[in-house]
């Protein structure tokens, strides 16, 4: 130093990080399991704080020279498969949240991806697809709310730095984020760095090793029987009959005016008496019913700590008559709620107490995005196109004081619980992911213990909750590198609870793409309706919801119904006992009632092995 000083020169010394990780490697009989408590890892000085493992990064790693075919299997949406050797320079490695858990992130801008994860699995299999050698499914067992899935591949070029290919899982051991001095849209790069310090979790991964043939439909059935232990459940039940899911939007908030002044009305788009006759104008149909905008001020709720009914959906004797006919007709009706997702002030709720924050110490305001620029629509005017996520430390207050409220109901559907990754970032008061999840399966499970539930795109660890699964989709967010899409998700749920599709008639898609769903997978079809006409919505906060009239989609309702029970009445049992791919967008179904569907999901015919079967077709075998 004396030396540097004399010469002029600046010398800096750098600590070198170090740091101390306690891991636990088991065999549980036939399972390898690997445990990473975090609350035993110690820094070597107070510089340095660990944020992300990756755990076991190079377990199964399968050499490009080794295995020239061979799979990679994500939960993205409903499931996907890369190719061994596929590596491409110009695709970043594909890593992705498992719950959408850096959603308080960067939630300002729209998601880059079309599909969330909400599986906690990744596996390989080494081989060709139907005559792998061997392979293993991976389980995040503790620590899914800070996890990442993470896929390298490799290539068999002799220039590529990638040699392997590989799936693994990596977590956070402590979350944080960079915020912006003036705010997320502004170009001045100031920012200061947030962190939540190290989160308490015994991150615990499970590997299920399948030393002998295996394809993606045995490792869905394993995941299937590993859930059922964990949630102690003896036996599986599979639908008799094809089904409809019906969602009717009720109370919703509409601006009027009175001598030019806007005010906020409240306004119904289904009544109880005319979602009874849309009911008698299907005297044939076997249905499950939601009703959407039912409690508290309608789609736009209130704080949920009370029962109230929208008095603009009808009388309490229209309502009474609903429900008798609904009886009648052996249907679920189940009447929407959401207790975490509050739309305006009211009953108590202020956002600045009550709301959970983000990282900017700013309760977080969630609005719809704006399509053409990827950003939060902040302009209001004068209707809610925004809501808040309640903080963790006030749920059990309000699920109790909603519970003893709403006693006579006994079906809802849960619209945020069983879908959100729930935190709340507050500075000095936060609730940390992991202790806002223990929060969300103790409410979960007590509304189960009184009400029958139907969830929304569930997160896989709260099924269990539910009879019913809304709004699954088939898709994955078709990343650059993926090999196909496969029902991974569906598979798994097939047996452990009642799945619908996403909706028929709000989707670009044709209506025969969710019957081949409801036939390739034993799921209903969901149509989102309304009684009056969805022009009524048109420059509203609803313009989103389209195509929804009930009398201008009817047509359509019944043409899928009928085409749903007259396959479904061929196929017999729902119980699936086989899925494999043929083709490009191909499928094959076998059923446990012998009964095999192949389906054809591409919009030209195929030909297999002679039958040739229409775009967006299927055929049925063996009944």
């Amino acid at each position: 130093m004396e030396d540097s000083t004399e010469m002029g020169l600046s010398v800096t010394f750098a600590e070198p990080a170090q740091f101390k990780v306690v891991a636990e490697a088991v065999l549980e009989g036939d399972d390898f399991v690997f445990r990473v408590p975090t609350q035993e890892m110690v820094s070597g000085n107070s510089f340095y704080t660990i944020q992300n493992l990756k755990v076991l990064p190079n377990f199964g790693a399968a050499a490009s020279k080794d295995y020239e075919e061979g799979y990679i299997l994500v939960p993205d949406g409903a499931g996907a498969l890369f190719q061994f050797n596929t590596f491409n320079a110009a695709v970043p490695d594909y890593i992705r949240p498992v719950y959408d858990n850096d959603y308080l992130t960067d939630y300002y801008f729209a998601p880059e991806f079309g599909e969330e994860l909400m599986m906690p699995v990744f596996g390989m299999t080494y081989g060709p697809m139907e005559n792998a050698s061997h392979g293993f499914l991976g389980i995040i067992e503790k620590g899914a709310e800070t996890s990442y899935i993470n896929v390298k591949l490799g290539s068999t070029s002799k220039d590529s730095a990638s040699s392997y290919n590989k799936a693994y899982a990596s977590f956070d051991a402590a979350q944080y984020s960079s915020v912006k001095v003036y705010g997320p849209y502004s170009d001045n790069k100031a920012s200061y760095l947030v962190d939540t310090g190290v989160l308490d979790v015994d991150y615990t991964l499970r590997y299920k090793l399948f030393p002998g043939k295996v394809t993606y439909y045995e490792m869905a059935k394993a995941y299937q029987e590993y859930l059922m232990q964990q949630w102690d459940v003896k036996e599986t039940a599979y639908p008799e009959k094809a089904k409809l899911y019906l969602d009717f939007l009720g109370g919703i908030s509409l601006t009027e005016r009175f001598l030019g002044i806007p005010y906020q009305s409240s306004y119904s788009m289904t009544t109880y008496e005319e979602m009874t006759d849309i009911l008698n104008d299907l005297p044939g149909a076997c249905l499950a019913l939601k009703y959407t905008g039912f409690f508290n001020g309608g789609f736009e709720n209130k704080l949920n700590n009370k029962a109230q009914q929208v008095a603009a959906n009808g009388s309490e004797k229209a309502f009474e008559k609903l429900k008798a006919l609904v009886q009648e007709r052996n249907a679920d009706l189940f009447l929407e709620v959401n207790l975490a997702k509050v739309y305006d002030k009211g009953n108590g709720f202020r956002a600045k107490k009550h709301a959970v924050y983000d990282y900017s110490n700013t309760p977080a305001t969630m609005y719809r995005y704006l399509l053409s620029l990827g950003i939060l629509d902040g302009y209001t005017g004068f209707d809610v196109n925004y809501f808040y996520l309640l903080s963790p430390r006030y749920l059990n207050g309000v699920v109790d004081d909603f519970l003893k409220s709403a006693s006579e109901y006994d079906k809802l559907s849960i619209s945020d619980l069983a879908h959100y990754n729930l935190a709340d970032y507050r500075f000095k008061k936060n609730v940390s992911v992991y202790e806002a999840g223990r929060i969300v399966d103790r409410n979960l499970e007590k509304i189960s213990e009184s009400h029958e539930l139907s969830l929304e795109n569930p997160m896989m660890k709260n099924l269990v909750y539910g009879s019913y699964a809304e709004d699954i989709s088939r898709e994955s967010s078709d990343y650059a590198t993926f090999y196909t899409t496969i029902p991974f998700r569906q598979l798994v749920m097939n047996g452990l609870i009642q799945v619908t599709t996403e909706n028929v008639n709000m989707s670009s898609n044709n209506p025969a793409y969710y019957v081949l769903q409801a036939v390739e997978l034993g799921v209903y079809p969901k149509f989102t309706l309304t009684a009056k006409s969805d022009d009524i919505l048109q420059e509203s906060a609803y313009s989103y919801y389209y195509a929804t009239e009930y009398e201008k989609q009817k047509d359509t309702i019944n043409q899928v119904y009928e085409a749903c029970k007259t396959a479904w009445e061929e196929i017999g049992d729902m119980e699936i006992t086989g899925h494999k791919i043929l083709g490009e967008n191909v499928f094959r179904t076998e059923y446990a009632s012998g009964v095999t569907v192949i389906t054809n999901y591409n919009l030209h015919s195929v030909n297999v092995n002679g039958s040739e079967i229409p775009a967006l077709g299927y055929i049925i075998s063996g009944y």
